[in-house]
């Protein structure tokens, strides 16, 4: 098809499968149950879905954080990416209303509740969770 405004290119000039292994940051020795990343990268945009399982939460503390996304995000200033739907089961503080952020020029997804309060390792437990989330790479 002929070019749309500000269009420049018609060839897809990259795509890419495959997995990885996310993980929750400041888990200190917590372990994991189950542990699984996909994605699809198409140009300069990736698609993700994750499923994390808490085995044992051992001495993690602090925020939730979901680190080593298979791309750094976008350094775009006031572009977040938004996760299109997150299940969190099984945790020791049931949250409602689970959203989460891909920060900008980074490999790593704030898990946030209810009106933007940021989850707290404390409350996960022994607990699963599991996103697809979309973002620009940088």
């Amino acid at each position: 098809t002929s070019d749309a405004a500000g269009m420049t290119a018609e060839t897809l000039t990259d795509y890419e499968e495959g997995t990885f292994a996310p993980v929750f940051s400041n888990i200190g020795n917590g372990t994991y149950a189950y542990q699984l990343g996909r994605y699809t990268k198409i140009g300069n945009m990736v698609h993700c879905s994750v499923h994390l399982d808490i085995n044992a939460l051992g001495t993690a503390s602090g925020n939730v954080i979901v680190a080593t996304l298979p791309f750094t995000s976008a350094n775009n200033a006031n572009e977040y990416a938004s996760a299109s739907s997150i299940y969190g089961g099984s945790w020791s503080v049931p949250r409602d209303n689970l959203t989460g952020l891909v920060i900008t020029d980074t490999t790593t997804m704030n898990l946030y509740y209810d009106s933007g309060v940021q989850v707290q390792h404390s409350d996960l437990g022994t607990a699963n969770v599991l996103f697809n989330i979309s973002y620009t790479t940088a």
